[in-house]
């Protein structure tokens, strides 16, 4: 009786062992344990970084002036007949050379991308006409220089013409300044043929 004892307390024994052995896993109420998900980290979207501009200017009317080209015919034709007339271009060059060197202002009409044309005989020159694009600053800066050294003003055109009534002798005694060009001559009858013959006016 007593190994019969003996075993049932060791088989009881074993069990309790082994069951303390053992975790009892968590009661659930059959929802689902949330799980977590990696959080996508968002990638900065790249922007275009702004590049400088430049803005460039559209470039003038190209103006292909000669001396001649200012003029009408019968002008010409007066030049022709008579002992004053437009030197060839090396002439017209060398005039204009010597008008820079003077620090006459006249001298802008060629400085500026136009033309500035003497009339002479070869040893006195009779009259000059000049035609050239200009800048407003640079319009500006030649009225007001103008007007200082006694020119008077008046409107004339569409523009503004600037008038030597002083009584000197002078080639060229007439400014006239349009939108964007200047033109001159010892009249205003030899202005206004040369803006009339100039390829932009």
């Amino acid at each position: 009786m007593s190994f019969r004892i003996a075993a049932a307390t060791a088989l009881a024994l074993s069990v309790s062992v082994i069951v303390a052995g053992c975790t009892a896993a968590p009661l659930t109420d059959g929802t689902p344990t949330p799980t977590r998900t990696a959080e996508a980290t968002p990638r900065p979207t790249p922007t275009a970084t702004p590049q400088p501009t430049t803005t460039e200017l559209a470039p003038g009317p190209a103006l292909l002036l000669d001396c001649a080209g200012l003029l009408n015919a019968e002008s010409l034709a007066e030049f022709d007949a008579g002992s004053f007339g437009l030197p060839d271009q090396a002439g017209i060059d060398g005039y204009v050379d010597k008008t820079r060197g003077e620090g006459d202002s006249l001298a802008l009409f060629a400085d500026y991308g136009g033309v500035l044309c003497p009339v002479t005989n070869g040893t006195r020159v009779s009259e000059l006409f000049g035609y050239s694009p200009i800048t407003a600053e640079q319009s500006a800066e030649q009225q007001a220089r103008l007007a200082l050294e006694g020119y008077t003003i008046s409107d004339h055109n569409g523009g503004v013409l600037l008038s030597d009534t002083s009584g000197q002798e002078s080639a060229a005694r007439e400014y006239l300044f349009l939108d964007g060009y200047w033109a001159t001559a010892f009249d205003v009858i030899r202005v206004d043929e040369v803006v009339a013959n100039a390829p932009v006016a």
